[in-house]
């Protein structure tokens, strides 16, 4: 079987540009590459820890189905594992247009991104400091939207979601990278981790972090002695 590859747009910007970097040590599996890429930009924290408030924008026809929501705060959950001085918070829909400005986080379903583009970050920043961050994704793809728990590793199951079905879950896990400031790795040494560029239809392991993950946002934001958490290969 042909495994199709679709992009993760990684047009991380912060006022202007791209961040976008090539991963260059072999990486044999997620649970041992190491590679990641940061940018400049970081959340300001309070006593450590950082909060991201963020709404799911459902621009689709018809309501927002539930199973989405369930997608998209596993995946945030799953960066909160990887670094226990994350925190996301879920704030619940909105129903407007998505704009940088607006001073809300946003993941939104849009009809706009072109063809071979599923998923596009975009940041707006003040020198160091991130301000805000918005993921569209490409509503117009054939998604599968069946959140899995990475603690028991039902993430990375060799069944994947279908033969032409594409893991919101694992969308989303990347997208809230480029949020945390890592940037999207190109590459074939990084294809088993959550910041690699592409997707193929039917994978969803990459909704579990994998090392460089997060060794990636653990430098970006330190966590003291924060255990390690458990890594899966697929």
């Amino acid at each position: 079987m042909k495994r199709m590859l679709l992009a993760l747009a990684a047009v991380a910007v912060a006022i202007a540009g791209t961040g976008a970097t090539a991963a260059t040590t072999a990486c044999p599996s997620a649970r041992t590459c190491a590679s990641y890429s940061l940018d400049a930009q970081r959340w300001p924290s309070s006593k450590g820890l950082v909060t991201i408030r963020y709404q799911v924008n459902w621009l689709g026809p018809g309501s927002l189905p539930g199973d989405v929501t369930k997608a998209i705060i596993a995946a945030a959950d799953a960066w909160e594992l990887a670094n226990p001085a994350i925190r996301f918070k879920f704030e619940g829909t909105s129903y407007d247009v998505p704009q940088l400005g607006n001073n809300r986080n946003e993941i939104a379903f849009v009809p706009t991104l072109d063809a071979g583009v599923i998923a596009q970050a975009n940041h707006r920043a003040k020198g160091s400091v991130r301000l805000e961050s918005d993921s569209l994704i490409n509503i117009a793809k054939p998604w599968s939207f069946e959140s899995c728990a990475q603690a028991n590793g039902s993430c990375a199951n060799a069944e994947g979601t279908g033969l032409r079905l594409l893991d919101l879950q694992s969308v989303a896990t990347q997208q809230f990278g480029n949020w945390l400031g890592l940037r999207t790795l190109s590459g074939s040494s990084a294809r088993e981790l959550s910041m690699f560029g592409s997707i193929a239809y039917g994978e969803r392991h990459k909704s579990t972090p994998g090392l460089g993950d997060v060794r990636g946002v653990r430098a970006a934001y330190p966590c003291g002695r924060c255990a390690s958490p458990r890594i899966f290969t697929p």
